[in-house]
């Protein structure tokens, strides 16, 4: 999660650095009633099957009259600054919004706020559905939402975090980063 985070955030900047005669805090202002417009979906994550849900949120896309484009520039830019102004509601929206121009990737963001209740109420198995929805995604050839570059290895990890192979390192202590000890 705290990679994704990350990852959104910097890529919100570099698009925001594209679009002249706008402000950070336009760009916050304008993002801040996304989770509003897109609440009804949010509110159903935790008891609607996936399609169901992209398809009300594709119903929704589709009146506002933005391009796919233009959509994808309003996802990747408020993901990042819900990310950045700790607005899960906001951060929901955008993923909601890529899933919904087909971009199955972002389904990892929202498996991470249904798994540990960040702006939606928490679900574990729709966690896992939405998990599974991304992870089916990036294998079927989807362009990936996070470090594109590392997207087999991101597979792997999304699997056995889901499958609960991943554990906490054993035992404690202070790093010593190799410094010799005076």
């Amino acid at each position: 999660f705290c990679l994704v985070r990350t990852t959104a955030v910097a890529q919100s900047a570099n698009s925001m650095a594209t679009i002249s005669g706008f402000t950070d805090a336009d760009f916050v202002q304008q993002c801040e009633g996304l989770g509003a417009y897109i609440a009804p979906q949010i509110a159903s994550l935790d008891n609607t099957a996936p399609d169901v849900v992209q398809q009300n949120v594709v119903s929704q896309l589709e009146s506002s009259g933005m391009t796919t484009e233009r959509l994808r520039n309003v996802g990747v830019i408020c993901l990042g600054i819900g990310f950045r102004e700790d607005r899960s509601d906001v951060a929901l929206a955008s993923a909601l919004i890529m899933v919904g121009i087909d971009e199955p990737a972002y389904g990892e963001v929202i498996a991470h706020h249904l798994r540990e209740g960040f702006g939606a109420t928490a679900s574990p198995q729709q966690a896992d559905v939405w998990m599974d929805l991304a992870i089916s995604g990036l294998e079927g050839g989807a362009t990936p939402a996070f470090l594109p570059n590392q997207s087999s290895d991101r597979i792997a990890l999304l699997r056995a975090a889901m499958n609960g192979e991943l554990v906490a390192p054993s035992g404690g202590g202070l790093p010593t980063f190799g410094v010799p000890a005076q």
